[in-house]
């Protein structure tokens, strides 16, 4: 840019902005564009556009950068600057930090296959699924392999799950195989909420509570509990009864020692007092225990034990017996276990066959009741 050039033992030569060229002697400098010097053979410098040294060839000449860092020349010992003054390279990448740095394709923060990058940062992760008893710690606080709000972790695998309590009537899946709201081992689930019950049997006289009301170890409707269990049976007889005799589901024998014209005083509040071909009717098979007065007020045909017959309607041939008190009835035998007689028994009803255990008469005061529903 217009500077001299000096003579061989040291004459300048100035540049443009005031640079001096030494000779090619020992020590003569040239200025660059802003000032920067060239050394001769063995040790003179060159300067770059901003200042920059640029040693000679030899044995230690630097050569500056373009802000001023410095190259070594060929030689044994020149430093070269990078493009700010640093030495090349940075801080290594390490994945699971968190952040995106060199080669890492992705970093979700953590080193594993799951979650949003993979374990070595080089590629997407699996992602995760709740409830597939895995646990991705990326995403996931817990996972019992279960999608519900109950058992070890909630619905959502962020949180610890609310406790499974056998007997509440609600199944925890990730706990309980069943929960029928109650612990005992009968019922539709056993007590430990992890197989069914024993299911319940009305009448065995064992109170499945799950499934029964009560059990009087019958299956009838009268007494304590009615005939399926669920609830408190049918009152069947009066405060004066002594025994009572199940004949059907609509009528019982109420044992006891009353006069014919208190005979309802012995049925319960919603029975009534049999009439006799009620009894003929209902009772099947079934024998009498004790003797029963029926409503109606019962003539005889015959006398004999097995040989004679009851009617309410008479007839010819029919005779009412000693008193109106004291009529035909149900007999179990001649007398009872509880001292009532009846003078001939085994007569039908209105015939003499088939025998419908019907008897009395005479002098036979005091009886039990038959009721019906």
């Amino acid at each position: 840019m217009g500077g001299a050039a000096g003579n061989a033992t040291g004459g300048e030569a100035g540049s443009a902005t005031g640079g001096a060229a030494g000779s090619s002697g020992t020590g003569g400098e040239a200025g660059s564009e802003t000032g920067g010097s060239a050394g001769s053979e063995t040790g003179g410098s060159a300067g770059s556009a901003t200042g920059g040294a640029a040693g000679g060839s030899g044995t230690g000449g630097e050569a500056g950068s373009a802000t001023g860092g410095s190259a070594g020349s060929s030689g044994t010992g020149g430093d070269a600057g990078g493009a700010t003054g640093g030495s090349a390279g940075g801080p290594p990448a390490v994945c699971g930090d968190g952040a995106v740095t060199g080669p890492e394709f992705c970093d979700d923060g953590h080193e594993t296959d799951c979650g949003d990058c993979n374990a070595t940062c080089t590629a997407l992760g699996s992602g995760s699924v709740c409830g597939d008893g895995q646990v991705c710690e990326d995403k996931e606080s817990c996972d019992d392999g279960h999608e519900t709000d109950c058992g070890d972790c909630n619905a959502t695998c962020t949180a610890l799950g609310s406790a499974a309590v056998c007997g509440d009537g609600q199944v925890c899946e990730d706990k309980e195989s069943c929960d029928d709201g109650h612990e005992t081992d009968c019922g539709d689930c056993n007590a430990t909420c992890d197989a069914l019950g024993s299911g319940s049997v009305c009448g065995d006289g064992q109170v499945c509570e799950d499934k029964e009301f009560c059990d009087d170890g019958k299956t009838d409707p009268w007494g304590t509990c009615n005939e399926q269990c669920t609830a408190t049976g049918i009152v069947a007889c009066g405060a004066g009864a002594e025994a009572v005799q199940v004949f059907s589901d609509d009528m019982v024998g109420c044992a006891g020692k009353v006069l014919y014209a208190n005979r309802a005083t012995l049925c319960g509040p919603t029975l009534h007092v049999c009439s006799a071909k009620e009894w003929a009717d209902g009772n099947g098979t079934t024998a009498p225990q004790y003797n029963y007065w029926v409503n109606d007020q019962l003539r005889y045909y015959n006398g004999d034990d097995g040989n004679c017959g009851a009617s309410a309607n008479g007839g010819a041939g029919w005779a009412a017996c000693d008193s109106a008190d004291s009529p035909m009835r149900v007999c179990a035998a001649n007398t009872d276990p509880l001292g009532n007689t009846c003078n001939w028994t085994g007569c039908g009803l209105k015939t003499k066959t088939p025998k419908e255990y019907f008897g009395g008469c005479n002098n036979n005061w005091r009886a039990g009741t038959l009721c019906c529903l």
